[in-house]
């Protein structure tokens, strides 16, 4: 295991004017999103760490915000218990999402980009046209906040996390079309539910293969074989809540980012720690890996600004690992 600090670029952006919560990063890597406290989205150029533009609309804090498939929209969701759609060209909300009873606490797209699911306090989990705005669906099954959620690469599976401790991966076979608007009697889709981790869920992340990961309050990663239905691993090392979870495009690396300010990387087929980046921010809000395989990271420090981290990895008997995984 390594703990280096070589290849590692720190950008720090200022702006906010309260506690950053959220951030994303757009597909080409050319826009950072920033959201908190202060209900404002930040975009950054960030090839010059440039302010470009501020996103106002929402009446509360912002909880989370994600970048479409393309890059060319932004979803938010909020305390106000709404989501925003935005068109990053355009510089504008294109519309709202209204529906949830309760604080928004998660959204995340479907990999076609034509479905936005949100997830929120209420215990509910919404899917919505992300064409007209419409509800496709909505499902009821968490007994408590739900706070997480990530679709599969395929977009056929939805896996929802929350505050009972129970990961839930919902059956999406019929939704791979847009559906009419949602009706009270459409069916609840079929669901497997995963329970293990001792507190509540607050990451998933779906690998290219099909691995579930599962990010916990109590400090854990848990690795889930979904076709067998059945715990793989259980990765243990991070002494704060699990913030977020990224695999690398070949399923073999995972990256995993804590309030206890670090980012750990961890090799699949040996199910092992290998790299470890300490100290660049206070809470690491987001990770992920470029197609080259190289691991940006973002997180807030206790003042109100962002810390944008990149370290460079190799690719060393990738190939070999590949082969490894079974699933």
């Amino acid at each position: 295991m390594t703990s280096e600090k070589e290849n590692v670029k720190v950008k720090i952006l200022y702006g906010h004017h309260a506690e950053v919560s959220t951030c994303s990063l757009s597909p080409l890597h050319d826009i950072f999103v920033t959201g908190g406290d202060d209900g404002v989205l930040y975009l950054w150029k960030v090839a010059s760490s440039s302010l470009l533009s501020k996103f106002t609309g929402h009446a509360g804090p912002i909880n989370c915000c994600r970048f479409s498939p393309c890059g060319t929209r932004l979803v938010s969701g909020s305390y106000d218990c709404t989501a925003n759609l935005w068109n990053i060209a355009r510089q504008k909300c294109a519309m709202t999402l209204k529906g949830h009873l309760k604080s928004v606490e998660g959204v995340c797209w479907s990999n076609n980009g034509v479905v936005i699911a949100t997830v929120s306090w209420d215990k509910s989990v919404i899917l919505w046209n992300a064409n007209t705005g419409q509800i496709m669906n909505k499902f009821v099954k968490h007994s408590d906040c739900v706070s997480a959620c990530a679709f599969s690469a395929d977009s056929n599976l939805l896996a929802t996390g929350g505050w009972d401790c129970d990961v839930i991966v919902w059956k999406l076979d019929n939704y791979k079309e847009i559906l009419p608007a949602y009706r009270r009697d459409e069916p609840v889709a079929n669901h497997e539910v995963f329970a293990g981790h001792a507190k509540k869920i607050s990451a998933l992340c779906f690998s290219r293969i099909g691995i579930l990961a599962s990010g916990s309050w109590d400090r854990t990663v848990k690795l889930w074989n979904f076709k067998r239905r059945q715990l793989i691993h259980t990765l243990k090392g991070h002494t704060g809540w699990v913030k977020a979870l990224a695999f690398t495009m070949d399923s073999v690396e995972l990256a995993s980012s804590a309030d206890d300010g670090s980012i750990r990387v961890w090799n699949i087929p040996s199910l092992t720690l290998i790299r470890e980046l300490h100290g660049e921010t206070d809470i690491a809000m987001m990770c992920q890996f470029d197609v080259d395989g190289s691991l940006i990271s973002s997180g807030s420090a206790k003042e109100s600004h962002v810390k944008a981290v990149e370290k460079m990895q190799s690719e060393n008997e990738r190939k070999e690992e590949i082969d490894k995984l079974d699933v």
